[in-house]
């Protein structure tokens, strides 16, 4: 947002605003990477084990804390309209945790679970974006491993009930994601619909992160000494 009007409260709120958002970013940040570990540790792990509790708290813990941060922003905002228009979609975010009763529903459990996983990997990127503008190769690296993590994670909710299933655990399904990315061959597939989906998707992702890494490696050899 841009300070518009020459009125000074309007000026005085976009310096704070800025000052805030620019000091929040380092300790966001790292509770954005905090918050999608847990958020792959949650989904991954069996939910019988003795430790899971904590690991739903943790996670809600962090989900106020990015509830408190947008609120403050709001708060101190000159123009409140403005800033739900550019941040709408952080708002409907952080208002999913209230659907969390909708898991006592089968025909929503998974649905939850998947976005709840996409908004972890959606706000790590996003934290990425903003410490990458330096060295666009390290942005896509990271994203690219948060891809890659994420996308395994999806892949062992979606084959973890299927009859004949070659995914069997976690650990598959991160080798299976890493293969896809790199292009490597890898003999274990998927056999529900939407792991074919998910496959062909990042499939497609790792075509296109590869030609990038081609073209930056061509790039930086063709380039001349100074």
């Amino acid at each position: 947002m841009r300070p518009s009007g020459p009125d000074p409260e309007h000026r005085r709120r976009f310096r704070l605003l800025r000052t805030f958002s620019r000091r929040m970013d380092a300790p966001m940040a790292v509770l954005s990477m905090v918050f999608f570990g847990l958020i792959v540790a949650e989904l991954a792990i069996d939910p019988a084990v003795a430790y899971r509790p904590w690991l739903d708290r943790a996670i809600l813990v962090l989900w106020a804390l990015f509830c408190l941060e947008f609120l403050i922003k709001f708060a101190i905002a000159p123009d409140k309209g403005d800033f739900l228009r550019r941040r709408w979609f952080d708002a409907v975010v952080l208002a999913v945790p209230m659907f969390r009763i909708l898991r006592v529903l089968k025909a929503f459990r998974a649905s939850y679970s998947m976005v709840k996983l996409g908004l972890g990997v959606r706000r790590g990127a996003r934290m990425l974006g903003r410490f990458g503008q330096k060295s666009r190769l390290d942005y896509v690296a990271g994203v690219t491993l948060l891809v890659v993590v994420g996308s395994a994670t999806a892949m062992h909710l979606l084959e973890r009930d299927a009859p004949h299933r070659q995914i069997r655990n976690f650990g598959e399904a991160l080798w299976w994601s890493g293969a896809v990315v790199t292009t490597v061959a890898c003999d274990l597939n998927p056999v529900t619909p939407g792991g074919r989906l998910l496959a062909v998707c990042l499939m497609i992702y790792g075509m296109s992160v590869f030609g990038y890494f081609v073209t930056q490696a061509v790039a930086f050899i063709q380039r001349k000494p100074d």
